[in-house]
Formats: C-alpha cells, sequence, structure tokens
C-alpha cells in the first residue's frame, strides 16, 4: 500500500546551535519527517562555503528559490537545512534534500563544528554531494599564496597539503601561529576537503566494542555513495593527450604515491581514506554559470539566461542523482523511511551533545526499540480501524468475521513486517500476534453479545402472540396444550428462517425454551383432554425436542470454537510465512550488501596492484578473505536460523494461542475442539 509523504514549499532547518552552542534537532522538522512513512533517498550536500552548494540543491528540488544563496562572502546556510519533496522518478519515495552548513566559514571558526556538520552529512544521506570550487588536484591552491609585499609568491599543492598538515600540528594545536597571519593559517585549514575526510572515523564508530581501528568494509556498509562536484571548472577532461570523463578525473586524483616518505603519507592518508570509505565515486564538473554581475542575482535568474553548456551539466547532474541515488538504508539493506530519519537524527545529535561518538551499531539497536514499538502501535491502528469499518454485527456466522478478520490481519502483519526491524527473537512480533488476538477477541466478544441482543429482540417479537394468549390463560383449556405447542413450532420455525441472528441464534432460542419449560408442564398437566399416557407421550416428545435444542446449540458453540483454532492455527501460518518472506528478503539484502562491499574491496585491491601498491593490495587480502567467509557462514547458517526462529516463535505464541497446539504437536482438531 503507498505510503504517506509530504511536499514542502520550502526547507526548514532539521538541526541547528541552540543558545549554548550545541547542536539540536529542530522539533517542527521532525513532525515533518514524522508525517513520511515512505522509504527517503536522502541527498545531502557538504563543501566549503560559498561554493554555490545550495543552488544545486534548488535545482534537485526543481525551483529557483528555496535554499538561501546570497552572493557575499557571508555563508547564508547554517546548521543543516531540510527539503522533502516527492521523488521525480522513484514512486513511492520521498527526495530528501540536506543543504549543509558551509565548512572553512572564517566568521565562525570552528573547525569541530565543521567536523560534526560533515560527519552529520554522512551518517544521514544515501548520497553525499561533496561541492568544491576549481579543481579537484588541488592546482587551484597554488594561488593561495604567503601574504608578503601585497604579492606573495605561489607554491605547490602539495607543499600547501604539508603546510596544512605543519601548521595544525604544530602551531594552532598549540595556540602559537609563527610566520603567517592567523586568518591565513585558518583559510588553508579549511580549504582541503580532505581533512574532514581523514577525521570521519574519529567522529563516528560502527561497533559499540570496537578495539582500535574497524576494518574500511564496515564503514562502506552504511556510508553513502559520494559525488564530487567541481564548480567554474576551466581545464580540459585531458590526460597524456587522451580524453577522459570527469569520473576518471576524480579517480585520477585519488591515485596514491608510491613512496614511503611522511610526505608522500600525508598525501596518501586523504586519498586513501576517500577510497576506502566511499563507494561509488561520481564526479561531475560545472563551467562557470554567468557573469560576475549576473552571479550576484542567480535567484532571479532563468535557464536562458545562464551558459548553454552549465544548464546542460546541471542537467546531467540532477538526472544522475534522481536514477543512481539509492534508497537511505541501513546496515544489511534495510529501507529508512522519514520517520526512521528523524529518529536518525536525533540520535545521533544527542550522542554528539552528550560528547559521544555517534556509533551506528548503538543507534540501530535504539532506533529498532522505538520503530518496532511504534510498528505495533501502526499494525494495531490499522486492524482496529479496518474491523470497524468492515465488520456489521452481528456477522451471521463465525466463519463470515473470520474471513475479514484473516484479511484484516494479514494486511497488518504485513505492515508490521515493513515497518520493523532487527527483532531479535521476534519479540515484537510475538507481542504483535498477542495483540491482534486480543483485539480479535473482543471483537468476537462484541459479536457474541450482539448476537444475542438481536436474537433476544427477535424472540421478544416472534414470540409476541404466545406470551399474549399466556397471559390471559387461552392455553388452559382443554386441548391448550396441543395450541401451545403448535404455536411454539411456528415461532421457532419463523425465527430460525429470520436472517440477522448471528453465532448465538441456538444458544439464546434454547435458553428462552428452557425458562419456558416448566409453563409448557403446567399447561399439559391442567389439559384435561389428554390421558396419563398422552401426558407422558408428550413429555417424552418435549424431551427429545429440547435435546435436540441442546445438540443444536452444540454444534452451534462448537462450529464456533473450531473456527477460531482454524484462525489461531492460520494466524499462526500468516505469520511464519511472512516471517519466511522477511528472513528471505533480510538474508538476500545482506548478501547483497556483502557482494556490494566485497565488490568495491576487490576493485581497491585491483586498483593498488595496476599502480604498483602490491603490498598494500597484499594487506587487504586479509579483509576480502575475511568478507569472503563471513559470506560462506551467513549461507551456512541460513536454513538453521531460519528452522530456529520459526521453532521459537511457534513454542512461544501457543501461550496464547492454544489453538495452534494441535498444528505443532499433531493433535486431532476435533479431539482438541473437545478441550478447548
Amino acid at each position: 500500500m503507498p505510503g504517506q509523504t509530504v511536499s514542502m514549499e520550502e526547507p526548514v532547518c532539521l538541526i541547528e546551535n541552540d543558545s549554548d552552542g550545541k547542536l539540536h534537532v529542530v522539533r517542527s522538522a521532525l513532525d515533518i519527517l514524522d508525517q513520511i512513512d515512505q522509504h527517503v533517498v536522502v541527498v545531502a550536500v557538504a563543501g566549503l562555503y560559498r561554493t554555490g552548494k545550495s543552488y544545486l540543491m534548488n535545482k534537485l528540488a526543481g525551483k529557483r528559490r528555496g535554499f538561501a544563496l546570497g552572493a557575499t562572502i557571508q555563508s547564508k546556510t547554517k546548521g543543516i537545512w531540510m527539503w522533502c519533496v516527492p521523488h521525480p522518478v522513484k514512486a513511492d519515495h520521498t527526495l530528501v534534500l540536506l543543504d549543509t552548513e558551509g565548512l572553512g566559514d572564517v566568521e565562525k571558526g570552528d573547525e569541530k563544528h565543521d567536523n560534526w556538520i560533515f560527519s552529520l552529512a554522512v551518517l544521514l544521506s544515501s548520497t553525499l554531494v561533496y561541492n568544491s570550487m576549481g579543481t579537484i588536484d588541488n592546482n587551484a591552491l597554488e594561488k593561495l599564496q604567503y601574504p608578503q609585499a601585497g604579492q606573495p609568491a605561489a607554491f605547490k599543492p602539495d607543499l600547501l597539503y604539508l603546510l596544512y598538515i605543519y601548521i595544525y600540528n604544530h602551531t594552532v594545536r598549540q595556540g602559537i601561529i609563527k610566520g603567517i597571519g592567523s586568518m591565513w593559517v585558518h583559510v588553508i585549514l579549511n580549504t582541503s576537503p580532505y581533512s574532514y575526510v581523514t577525521e570521519l572515523t574519529e567522529h563516528i564508530k560502527v561497533k559499540a566494542d570496537q578495539q582500535g581501528e574497524e576494518e574500511s568494509s564496515e564503514y562502506l556498509r552504511y556510508f553513502p555513495s559520494f559525488v564530487w562536484t567541481v564548480r567554474d571548472f576551466t581545464l580540459t577532461l585531458e590526460v597524456n593527450g587522451r580524453s577522459i570523463t570527469a569520473n576518471e578525473y576524480l579517480e585520477n586524483a585519488l591515485k596514491l604515491r608510491t613512496g614511503s616518505s611522511k610526505k608522500d603519507q600525508l598525501y596518501n592518508l586523504p586519498r586513501s581514506c576517500l577510497r576506502n570509505y566511499f563507494s561509488p565515486r561520481w564526479c561531475f564538473v560545472f563551467d562557470r554559470p554567468a557573469n560576475t554581475v549576473n552571479m550576484k542575482r542567480m535567484e532571479e535568474l532563468n535557464d536562458n539566461d545562464l551558459e548553454p553548456l552549465f544548464v546542460e551539466q546541471a542537467k546531467r547532474f540532477c538526472d544522475h542523482i534522481y536514477t543512481e541515488a539509492k534508497t537511505k538504508s541501513l546496515k544489511h539493506g534495510l529501507s529508512v523511511t522519514g520517520r526512521l530519519l528523524g529518529n536518525l537524527a536525533e540520535a545521533y545529535v544527542s550522542a554528539i551533545r552528550c560528547g559521544q561518538i555517534p556509533c551506528l551499531d548503538n543507534a540501530v539497536v535504539a532506533l529498532a526499540q522505538i520503530e518496532n514499538s511504534n510498528a505495533i502501535v501502526k499494525a494495531r491502528t490499522h486492524y482496529q480501524r479496518e474491523m470497524a469499518s468492515w465488520v456489521a454485527y452481528p456477522t451471521e456466522t463465525q466463519e463470515e468475521l473470520s474471513e475479514v478478520h484473516s484479511l484484516v490481519e494479514k494486511e497488518a502483519v504485513a505492515m508490521f513486517m515493513n515497518s520493523s526491524f532487527k527483532d531479535e527473537d521476534q519479540q515484537y512480533q510475538l507481542e504483535l500476534m498477542k495483540v491482534l488476538q486480543e483485539e480479535y477477541e473482543k471483537i468476537c466478544e462484541r459479536n457474541y453479545m450482539e448476537s444475542k441482543k438481536a436474537c433476544e429482540s427477535k424472540i421478544e417479537r416472534i414470540f409476541a402472540p404466545m406470551e399474549e394468549k399466556l397471559k390471559d390463560g387461552s392455553y388452559m383449556t382443554p386441548g391448550g396444550y396441543k395450541e401451545y405447542c403448535h404455536d411454539q413450532k411456528l415461532s421457532i420455525s419463523e425465527y430460525r428462517s429470520e436472517g440477522g441472528r448471528g453465532v448465538k441464534a441456538e444458544e439464546v432460542l434454547k435458553e428462552y425454551l428452557e425458562r419456558k419449560d416448566s409453563i409448557g408442564y403446567a399447561i399439559m398437566s391442567a389439559d384435561k383432554s389428554l390421558t396419563d399416557a398422552d401426558q407422558r407421550a408428550k413429555a417424552e416428545e418435549a424431551k427429545r425436542e429440547a435435546s435436540e435444542r441442546e445438540t443444536r446449540a452444540m454444534e452451534e458453540k462448537l462450529a464456533v470454537q473450531e473456527r477460531l483454532i482454524l484462525d489461531q492455527q492460520r494466524t499462526y501460518e500468516e505469520n511464519m510465512n511472512q516471517l519466511s518472506e522477511r528472513m528471505e528478503r533480510d538474508s538476500k539484502n545482506a548478501l547483497e550488501e556483502h557482494d556490494r562491499v566485497l565488490q568495491a574491496r576487490l576493485k581497491e585491491q585491483n586498483d593498488l596492484l595496476q599502480q604498483g601498491f602490491n603490498d598494500k593490495a597484499r594487506e587487504m587480502q586479509r579483509e576480502i578473505d575475511n568478507l569472503k567467509g563471513l559470506k560462506a557462514q551467513e549461507e551456512e547458517n541460513k536454513p538453521s536460523f531460519m528452522r530456529s526462529a520459526l521453532d521459537n516463535i511457534g513454542t512461544a505464541a501457543a501461550m496464547f494461542l492454544p489453538g495452534i497446539i494441535p498444528k505443532i504437536a499433531g493433535v486431532g482438531l476435533k479431539f482438541f475442539s473437545k478441550l478447548f
């Protein structure tokens, strides 16, 4: 069934700083995400301030205005802003755009804050867009110069990067700035995207019991795909006289050096991080969109006012995001909804506020408790609403009620399965089974009461003429007993011919006639036309009729009980079937995730071999062997794990679904019905 979504007219702030300078999640933004139970594709953009990040996000939203652009050197976006729109390509998906505060803002001057913003962009997105100006390979950084005599001398990008490392480690941390202005130190420290990538593992951990460094494959399971957008690109995409694609340009910029010097290690570190943590990777280059005058009023310009090549490049970028950006997912392929995304944001920001490092596994466990409890409430509410809509009391038979229950229960279980995750030992599913059984029992009880009221009303109406005759003594005459029996049979026949009596029809009739037995015997005794032998014969006949009514009522009751047992067995089977399907999907997703990570590591190993890094490639083989071993182990354990899960849930469910015992133990249904 299609999920619910929202279409926002403009973006809102999702994460901002409070009065104490700490990050917090904005409640009104969470309220918006709470309304989205569709799966979400989350695209976050990060990068230096004043580089046109917000323009790209507005293009993705299909609007000229939305995220603030601005034309000054001041950063416009503060914190993380969010814009939710229906996905233009993926049905039943919502596109969530996250525009992050520009990194390296000289007015802010808070590197720690920048790192958390960048880390949150990585944690929340399914595709991370890194936006920069000029080039990737640091050629543009050659324009950064020492401030001496107004025209400082240029130096090579490698030297600049070494200077960045040196200044950070030996001057800034000590609070000493030697031989260079503090503003220039800040510009150097914040001009490279690499520093944010190299420090990701210091701000994000995968496992709560992490000991030492985690393998990059663990981060690959969680981290988004990566798109590098290079703005105002003026170079020719060419290497050694050969034309290359933008993607090849990116991979060429990420090539490692074969040396082992400190300089080479520092050069390779950020590139290794990008290669190891993000896969797949893409690159898009953009020409300058307009002249300097028009650049100041980008929000007012139509595509016709922009450079045609830039418009074409922007369209290719948007088309790529629409088709290639995946649904946000957690470990083992769990698809994230808008509501779950909001809970993720709260969990991560809460950890940061407490001075902790956001832990991905801990977040999943905490969110599972919230989401699984919500999934039970959601499924229960759906069941209550649909049963109230479809059931007309009293139902003519228990089977009629049972069929409606079965259909609605199936929907409710499916709704739970789609919303729940990491349900260890199926404790939440068992709770749902118990909850729905309790709801069904309430409905059955109401059906009984409504049937009883309907039957009593019909009896009162149909037997009213007999009651009048009893009151005026019409039957207390010779031949009166024969008339009484005749009238009673006609009334019983009329009662049984009417619809709308429900599942208590025979029981209510039996109870009514049992109350009249003494009156019938009194009429028979007073009937002077009957001999003693006649009276004995009539008494035997009355007993046979009473016994028949008792049998009818018992059969009616047994039919209801047997149907309830079948309902419980069908509940068990439906839950087992959906659990099996869910486990199959989870297993498939886990194996696909293994394959995705494994293929990424194999590609990286092959690239290392081609670039001459044989030692690094051999080191990576251990990680590859471990991934292969985990996949083989999961495939081997899958049958026993599924069998154990199904057995456990059957045993536990028997505590509140006694009707499934004969199915589990092989006891005959008729035998069990007698014990019910």
